[in-house]
């Protein structure tokens, strides 16, 4: 992480994605929403379509302001679809085109602040996914989970 500013928006998706996956496990249970889920998962489609190169068609466009933490955030997404390649192989999902329609699904329900009826996508996948993706964030914030090193500094008995 190269400043302060940069950190707190990888923290900031990381909560994001975290709630949009408590959120999905909602709608599967067919509990209601409340306007801050729907926003937040509204908010995560944006932001996980400026991140994923294969969702963009020409360019930025009208997430533009995701750019510098979609840069910073990319290599971790695309290492959770690596690290979830078992999970998506139990669910079915066994080619590079079923892995886009899948992507292509969670993010229209994210989109449309999860009304858009699916009856193909699981749900229950797409928050595990998200719930992979949040866990990443926060160890590449961590130093990939290895323990910062400690400040050694002495003080003088009180």
């Amino acid at each position: 992480m190269k400043n302060l500013l940069e950190s707190s928006e990888v923290f900031e998706a990381s909560s994001r994605l975290q709630a949009a996956a408590t959120t999905l496990h909602k709608i599967s249970q067919g509990e209601e929403l409340t306007d801050r889920d729907r926003d937040n998962l509204q908010w995560c489609g944006q932001f996980l379509e400026e991140v994923d190169w294969g969702a963009q068609e020409n360019g930025a466009g009208e997430n533009a302001h995701f750019s510098v933490p979609a840069t910073e955030v990319r290599p971790s997404f695309y290492e959770t679809l690596l690290n979830t390649q078992a999970v998506f192989e139990q669910a079915g999902i066994q080619d590079p085109e079923d892995l886009r329609n899948f992507l292509s699904g969670t993010y229209q329900l994210l989109l449309s602040r999860g009304t858009v009826e699916n009856g193909s996508l699981n749900i229950n996948l797409a928050a595990i996914f998200l719930e992979r993706f949040a866990t990443e964030l926060l160890l590449r914030l961590s130093g990939n989970g290895v323990p910062l090193e400690k400040n050694h500094t002495m003080f003088a008995p009180v």
